[in-house]
């Protein structure tokens, strides 16, 4: 991971460091003076918080979308010409001509700046062993 990665996760969770101290802060101040102005910061903050936790997630499923496509496969087993398709709802198929060798599910992991895309449980990545690939029709 690059240091730009690592400071901008550093920065994610400085941000909701920050909403969430500040939301129970202003509840505090609520319960002790009973001014309704801190409550209705408070649940700003939350509702923020909420908000920004949404975005997180949203942006991490463009990007693991970024990777739904097909890959011509190198060193599959048996067979010369297989296409591994990684779809939408998570789920992937190893192709050759005629039918479906496997299936499976797969998900996508980033620490920053670098990403892997895993396969089977965590048991295969993409572009490792027999799913190493040397060309994709993904879309993007």
């Amino acid at each position: 991971m690059g240091s730009s990665g690592a400071m901008a996760e550093l920065l994610i969770y400085l941000i909701f460091l920050i909403l969430a101290f500040g939301a129970i802060k202003l509840a505090l101040l609520y319960i002790k003076k009973r001014k309704i102005i801190y409550l209705i910061i408070s649940i700003i903050l939350v509702s923020v918080f909420f908000f920004f936790l949404w975005c997180i997630k949203e942006g991490h499923r463009e990007q693991q979308l970024e990777h739904v496509g097909s890959y011509h496969l190198k060193h599959y087993p048996n067979c010369k010409y297989c296409t591994l398709t990684l779809k939408e709802g998570n789920t992937y198929e190893v192709k050759d001509s005629l039918k479906i060798l496997e299936v499976g599910d797969w998900h996508y992991e980033t620490g920053g700046d670098a990403f892997i895309v895993y396969m089977n449980k965590d048991k295969d990545r993409l572009g490792d062993g027999r799913f190493e690939y040397f060309g994709s029709d993904s879309i993007k």
